[in-house]
């Protein structure tokens, strides 16, 4: 059907008007068996405009009135202001003037209708494009504050790995200081016990030693006083 379309917008280009109605012809048959309201409708337009440039201004009517009773069931603005401007280029032609200028009224109509929703779309585009950015610039940002946030709280994990290994040396530093002052005391109490030990051997081996030379002296002594004793009986003897 494009192509029928395309071939008939060719041949009217080279003012080949019989063929160009054919193939406007074929393509609005095919349009119609296809169900493609929107393109019959372009077609009987297309057929219509072809009409009047052939000057056979009463079956351009009847294509153009056609295209205009299908757009009433199928709104196709648009369509409708191609439609409602070739009429009224036509009555304009065949001097209907009050047709023609109701034609175009229509016509503007529609034109300013559709210049509306352009605007309106237009409008509705840039609403769209700004909220669009707005919110990509909004996700920017967020996710700035998010890489930030987990900046931060990379940084504050690594503090509490490295205060907590700090904190575990310092255990490990006081534990091992301990140690060494509970082995260092014990070690002291060791000794003084070990010098009490060989003060009280000392002290024993002195009593010991000094009850020996006592009993060595009371026996030299004892001996002595036994053999003056002896001596002095002994001479006391008498033949």
């Amino acid at each position: 059907a494009m192509a029928y379309n395309n071939l008939a917008e060719y041949y009217t280009s080279q003012n080949q008007f019989a063929q160009a109605a054919s193939f406007n012809e074929k393509a609005m048959a095919l349009r119609l068996r296809l169900n493609d309201k929107q393109g019959y409708i372009s077609s009987l337009n297309n057929q219509g405009n072809l009409l009047i440039k052939e000057k056979k201004f009463a079956a351009a009517e009847k294509y153009l009135l056609t295209a205009l009773d299908s757009l009433k069931k199928y709104p196709l603005k648009s369509d409708e202001q191609k439609v409602l401007f070739n009429l009224s280029q036509l009555y304009e032609a065949t001097g209907k003037y009050a047709q023609a200028l109701n034609r175009f009224k229509e016509y503007s109509i529609v034109k300013d209708t559709l210049l509306n929703e352009s605007t309106r779309n237009t409008a509705n585009d840039l609403l769209i494009q700004y909220e669009t950015e707005k919110k990509e610039a909004q996700l920017a940002l967020q996710n700035v504050e998010l890489a930030q946030q987990k900046s931060r709280l990379q940084q504050t994990f690594l503090l509490l790995v490295a205060l907590t290994v700090v904190l575990v040396l310092l255990v490990v530093v006081v534990l091992l200081a301990r140690g060494r002052y509970k082995r260092n005391m014990q070690l002291v109490e060791n000794e003084k016990q070990l010098a009490v030990r060989e003060a009280f051997i000392d002290a024993t081996l002195q009593s010991q030693e000094a009850e020996r030379k006592r009993v060595a002296q009371d026996l030299h002594d004892g001996m002595g006083q036994l053999i003056t004793e002896l001596r002095f009986m002994i001479g006391n003897i008498t033949p």
